[in-house]
C-alpha cells in the first residue's frame, strides 16, 4: 500500500494511502494521527481523517516543506494508537413517523421493510471519520443488500437523530440539517454536545451497533437524555 505525503495549502500537509478504501489499514491512520498529536504537540492546530487521508493544520510559524522533509514516511507507527475506542449500542426507533425513506430502500433491494431493520441492526460498523455536520459519523460496514443511491432531491430539513443510509454507506445526522440521504429510523440520543468535553459522542476508531426500538422506548430515551438520566450501552471499553 503506497503512502505519499504533500503540502496541502500554507500551513498544512496531506497524508494519502493510494488504495480502495475496502482495502486500507484503518488502525494506521489513527495509528499516525494519534502519534503525530504525540510528537508534535506544539505545532499541530488540528488533524482532519478521512476514508484514505489525514490532513494535518499546523501552527502558525511551522513550515510544512520543513516537516515533509524531515518526516520520515517508510517509520512504522501501529503501536502508537492509545486511544481508548468503545462499541456503543446505539437505539434507534425504525417506525414509518421516523422512517421516511425505509420503503424506497426495500424496494431499491428487492426486500421488505422488516429486512431492511434486521440487515442493518445486524452488523457492527465502524466509524471512520466525522464529518459534513459536527459530530456526523461516517460508517463502514453496510450490508450491501441495503446500499441505496442518495436522493436525487434532497430534503430541506432532517431532524436530529435520523439514521440514513447514502450510497454503501451509513450514517447519523447529528443536527437539524438539510441532506440527501435515505431516512430509515431515528435514534433519540445527543450526538454533539459543545458544552460536553469532547463535544462528539462518536470518535474515529469506535465502533457501533444498532438497536431497534419502538416509538414508546423512544419518548421514554428523549425524555432520559433531557434530564441527563440515561446511561447508553457501551459493549465493551478497549
Amino acid at each position: 500500500m503506497k503512502r505519499t505525503i504533500r503540502k496541502f495549502g500554507n500551513s498544512a500537509v496531506l497524508f494519502e494511502w493510494s488504495s480502495n478504501i475496502k482495502d486500507i489499514d484503518y488502525t494506521s491512520l489513527l495509528s499516525l494521527e494519534s502519534y503525530l498529536l504525540k510528537a508534535y504537540s506544539d505545532e499541530i492546530l488540528e488533524t482532519v481523517m478521512a476514508y484514505t487521508s489525514l490532513a494535518v493544520y499546523f501552527e502558525e510559524g511551522t513550515d510544512p516543506d520543513d516537516f515533509i522533509e524531515n518526516f520520515d514516511l517508510q517509520q512504522e507507527w501501529d503501536f502508537f494508537d492509545d486511544t481508548k475506542h468503545n462499541t456503543w449500542v446505539l437505539p434507534v426507533c425504525y417506525s414509518k413517523e421516523f422512517a421516511p425513506d425505509i420503503s424506497i430502500v426495500a424496494s431499491q433491494n428487492n426486500i421488505n421493510e422488516r429486512e431492511v431493520i434486521q440487515l442493518h441492526t445486524s452488523r457492527e460498523y465502524l466509524v471512520r471519520f466525522i464529518g459534513f455536520l459536527p459530530g456526523f459519523p461516517y460508517l463502514s460496514g453496510l450490508d450491501h443488500r441495503l446500499f441505496t443511491p442518495r436522493k436525487t432531491n434532497p430534503r430541506k430539513l432532517i431532524e436530529r437523530g435520523s439514521v440514513g443510509i447514502g450510497g454503501e454507506q451509513t450514517g447519523i445526522y447529528t443536527m437539524d440539517s438539510p441532506g440527501g440521504w435515505n431516512i430509515i429510523g431515528r435514534s433519540p440520543l445527543q450526538f454533539f454536545n459543545v458544552l460536553h468535553r469532547p463535544p462528539s459522542l462518536l470518535i474515529p476508531g469506535d465502533k457501533i451497533q444498532f438497536r431497534s426500538i419502538d416509538p414508546h422506548t423512544f419518548e421514554r430515551i428523549h425524555q432520559g437524555v433531557i434530564e441527563g438520566t440515561y446511561e447508553l450501552e457501551r459493549v465493551n471499553h478497549d
